[in-house]
């Protein structure tokens, strides 16, 4: 739902990537989008497309296409002339690397579960084309690691690739 678990605190307004707007329109977020505000930032020019979201509460915004996903460096122009200046990425591993690519990422936050999965088919938190060489790696500083129950969270500061 990508909504508040602390009672009484404030639901964030929920930012959903959608390249081609293929987010199911039974899906929690979009059945829920009157009560909790909902943008879905597509490269689908479709309007017709577009109302079946917005009759459920949703706003569209449309974003350039780059490399055959969402501009994410002109989503995050887009939602900064809207006095949005800060989000929480909650994205799987093509998202994370596309932000990281795109270097709009400032600050990490990575929990870690006591299970291990693996397999040459285990998904990775970061995917994308990898980094091969230990100088283009994107770094993390100003480390901090807090024990959560029995999670592990890892949180520090990005200096992209290129500034590394």
């Amino acid at each position: 739902l990508l909504t508040c678990r602390i009672p009484g605190g404030k639901n964030p307004l929920r930012i959903i990537c959608d390249t081609n707007l293929k987010t199911p329109l039974t899906s929690q977020i979009v059945q829920t989008a009157n009560e909790v505000p909902t943008i879905i930032a597509t490269c689908c020019c479709e309007t017709k497309k577009w109302s079946d979201y917005t009759k459920y509460g949703c706003r569209i915004l449309q974003i350039s296409e780059k490399n055959g996903h969402l501009d994410l460096n002109e989503l995050m122009e887009k939602l900064g002339k809207e006095g949005i200046d800060s989000i929480l990425l909650e994205g799987g591993g093509t998202l994370n690397y596309a932000a990281l690519e795109s270097n709009i990422v400032q600050k990490i936050l990575a929990y870690i579960a006591p299970k291990l999965f693996g397999g040459s088919n285990a998904k990775s938190p970061v995917e994308g084309l990898g980094i091969t060489l230990p100088s283009e790696c994107v770094q993390i500083i100003n480390q901090q690691v807090h024990l959560i129950e029995s999670d592990i969270l890892i949180e520090g500061d990005v200096i992209p690739c290129s500034q590394a």
